[in-house]
């Protein structure tokens, strides 16, 4: 048995076994050809130095889906007129159809900005979540504040609380527009 590396321990051989010596070479292998480094051209920048590609691709992004900034003026915390939890929104798309919703909570995430929307339809609560830069969607409308405004910035709590909960909005609507006229 071989004992030499620490007190203690012991790193068994078993018979007839024993070490090599480490090997190093000390000599140089001759070579006849030179090694050659191609060096090329630099390609061009694709985004200006000192910007994060990510707020450059999110920044083109919103260029492309909102040109002229009025989806983003809607999530924008500093303007008065952006949307509000408890506000009653009117959403349209491209093919007619329309949702109309309280603002439970909204999600600002540059380009993949959410808002959820609650209304109670025949009855039946409605959730439905909408990607606020979807090229489908063409027209927000803020129908209604709150008198009172919310001060959470989510309003779960009014899921399944029937003191708390929305109506029926969509027909709450059509009864205002006809009471105006």
């Amino acid at each position: 048995m071989f004992t030499g590396l620490r007190r203690g321990a012991q790193v068994g051989l078993q018979k007839g076994c024993f070490r090599l010596p480490e090997q190093r070479a000390n000599f140089i292998i001759p070579v006849k050809r030179q090694n050659v480094v191609k060096v090329y051209k630099s390609t061009p920048r694709l985004i200006p130095k000192g910007t994060s590609p990510l707020q450059e691709a999110e920044k083109r992004l919103l260029d492309k889906y909102d040109p002229t900034r009025w989806k983003s003026n809607l999530i924008d915390r500093k303007n008065p007129d952006c949307i509000k939890p408890g506000d009653i929104v009117r959403i349209r798309k491209e093919d007619g159809t329309t949702f109309v919703g309280m603002t439970l909570g909204i999600k600002r995430n540059n380009v993949s900005s959410t808002i959820l929307l609650r209304n109670r339809i025949q009855g039946t609560a409605v959730e439905s979540n909408f990607n606020i830069f979807n090229p489908q969607i063409i027209g927000i409308d803020i129908l209604r504040r709150p008198i009172v405004p919310k001060t959470q910035s989510k309003l779960y709590y009014l899921r399944g609380n029937a003191k708390y909960d929305v109506g029926d909005l969509d027909m709450e609507m059509r009864k205002a527009e006809r009471r105006r006229r």
